[in-house]
């Protein structure tokens, strides 16, 4: 439950996040059936603000899937790593609500080897295109701050001290 209290930061401009899973690990094989209804999903998610590191991220069994996560405006979230670091890494609560954008194979060999660092040969890999829809249950309007993902980390945090709200 501590990792609740870390759910306090929301974007004040829409923000792509990045996970790369595999297809065994997300959910196996039921997007197509979940397309059409948002779906809150069970456990906390890791992510990336950069799509250049993901291939430290690829799991050893199932297919790699790699997951584009769209925040509106107000997704609440957790700030582990927003300043640009190795992971650059963005806390998303448990039970938040996702719909299903677009899920595909990704079939070109300069994507999947960027994507992965491996040689793509013989390599199936998917995409998962989602939208968060609905913040966690137990998150709080009321105790959460503000943050810009389009500015300096340091601009942030003289803007937090100033917004955050209890």
């Amino acid at each position: 439950t501590n990792l609740i209290h870390a759910i306090r930061a929301t974007n004040t401009a829409p923000l792509t996040l990045y996970r790369m899973t595999s297809d065994k690990e997300f959910c196996g094989p039921i997007f197509p059936a979940i397309r059409a209804e948002p779906f809150r999903y069970p456990a906390f998610l890791s992510t990336s603000g950069r799509n250049d590191n993901l291939g430290n991220f690829v799991p050893s069994s199932g297919n790699p899937l790699l997951l584009e996560i769209r925040c509106p405006t107000g997704t609440t979230m957790a700030l582990l790593e927003a300043d640009g670091g190795l992971e650059d890494e963005y806390l998303l609560g448990a039970g938040t609500q996702f719909r299903v954008v677009e899920y595909g194979q990704i079939i070109e060999a300069s994507e999947i080897a960027a994507l992965t660092r491996r040689d793509p040969e013989g390599v199936q890999m998917f995409r998962l295109i989602l939208e968060v829809c609905g913040n966690p249950p137990f998150t709080n309007a009321d105790q959460v701050f503000d943050f810009d993902p389009n500015s300096k980390a340091e601009d942030d945090a003289a803007t937090n001290a100033q917004t955050i709200r209890y």
